[in-house]
């Protein structure tokens, strides 16, 4: 569950009214940009809408009108990245390779501009159990290869697969750890923050 002094909101960040109503709501000190059309096929075939999800310019000017003091983290990815270099550091310089990663870089370039008092927070492969409810997406790569080669009965084909990506799965639970210190640590706890 949503843990105490947590507000979850449903809201259609490419509306600045639906974005300012729920903001305004309450006030809030932090802003935690979970939302993102994260299916790179998707993405290409859908610019405009991975662009309203991924780059929610209305959140900016919606927060700068009801909490303009607030934390906001914004959750990217790291496919902001070309791939050539298998680890990333901070100062490495952005080359996406994809419509998913060239809009959340969109939107981190934006944070940075707009924003004094941010924290983003690059992901790679999140995994862990599924969502408790109904996603626009039909799973990750890891829920699939879990099912495809989690059960040794099964007499599964073999798995063509690839060898040439290095990604860093990261656990869906680690990641709210860090979102949660990051949130009530006002983002000091991290090392980012205003």
């Amino acid at each position: 569950g949503i843990p105490e002094g947590i507000r979850a909101l449903k809201m259609d960040l490419a509306d600045a009214k639906s974005v300012e109503e729920s903001l305004s709501s309450f006030a809030p000190d932090v802003v935690i940009n979970l939302a993102a059309m994260s299916a790179p096929l998707a993405c290409e075939k859908n610019k405009d809408e991975a662009a309203a999800i991924n780059v929610p310019s209305a959140l900016l000017s919606s927060m700068l009108k009801t909490c303009p003091d607030a934390l906001l983290i914004h959750v990217s990815t790291d496919q902001i990245f070309d791939g050539d270099t298998p680890v990333y550091s901070e100062g490495h310089t952005p080359a996406p390779v994809n419509q998913y990663g060239a809009t959340k870089l969109r939107f981190e370039q934006e944070v940075r501009n707009a924003w004094a008092n941010h924290l983003i927070l690059r992901s790679s492969l999140i995994y862990g159990a599924p969502p408790p409810r109904e996603c626009a997406r039909a799973g990750s790569f890891l829920q699939f290869l879990d099912g495809a080669l989690g059960d040794p009965a099964k007499d599964a084909a073999p798995l063509d697969l690839f060898a040439d990506e290095v990604r860093c799965p990261v656990f869906v639970e680690d990641v709210v750890a860090l979102l949660l210190a990051a949130a009530r640590g006002g983002g000091s706890a991290l090392g980012g923050g205003a």
